[in-house]
This record gives C-alpha cells, sequence and structure tokens, in this order.
C-alpha cells in the first residue's frame, strides 16, 4: 500500500469546511453507505495532498481528490460535480488518518 500522508489538525478542520461546502447532505449520505460497503479499493498518495482511488458502483469509477484544492477533484461517473464517489473516497481516508469518520459524514450539520 503507498504511504498516506499525515493530516495534522488545521488540515483536518479545513477538510469538514470544504466537505460542508462542496457536498450536499444526500450525497454524504450516499457516500457513507459506498464507504461502509468497503466499495473504495486501497487507494494512493503520490503526492501528500492527492488521493487516487478506485470506487465500485454500477462500473469502477476513478476518483481523483486534490485536498488543497476541492475544484480540482474529479469522478469519472457520469454526475458532474462532487460525488457519493468522492465523498466515498474521503471518508476512507479520514478512516486511515484515524480521524472520525462520523464527523466528517455529518459535515453539513457541524
Amino acid at each position: 500500500m503507498q504511504p498516506t500522508y499525515p493530516m495534522d489538525d488545521t488540515q483536518w478542520s479545513k477538510l469538514i469546511q470544504n466537505v460542508a461546502y462542496y457536498f450536499d447532505d444526500l450525497t454524504l449520505k450516499r457516500g457513507f453507505q459506498y464507504y461502509k460497503q468497503n466499495r473504495v479499493q486501497p487507494f494512493t498518495m503520490t503526492e501528500p495532498r492527492k488521493i487516487n482511488a478506485l470506487v465500485e458502483g454500477r462500473e469502477d469509477y476513478r476518483v481523483t481528490i486534490d485536498l488543497d484544492g476541492f475544484t480540482n477533484c474529479h469522478c469519472n461517473c457520469p454526475v458532474s460535480g462532487h460525488c457519493k464517489h468522492m465523498a466515498a473516497v474521503l471518508l476512507n481516508y479520514a478512516e486511515q488518518q484515524n480521524r472520525s469518520v462520523q464527523v466528517l459524514a455529518n459535515a453539513k450539520a457541524a
């Protein structure tokens, strides 16, 4: 498995803010379902703040997340914009970082 670069408390707070801003509640709930169903394949981080992942859906979807620039995130699913596949990857990332998946999944309520 590729290294997962550690995330400090400031980066964690920023991630929660970005998730709350860019994702709607329904997308987060659907992403949480995908996360719980273990649909996120082991992801790679070739750079400290960039995640590349594969998520199982109707097809396998390629997700790229730039933790420093959420406008640069991409998924090749039919949804244009921030989708459940991206949310699932971020929740998986939070778990890998020993952060609260529940806090991230409920970012809209924070």
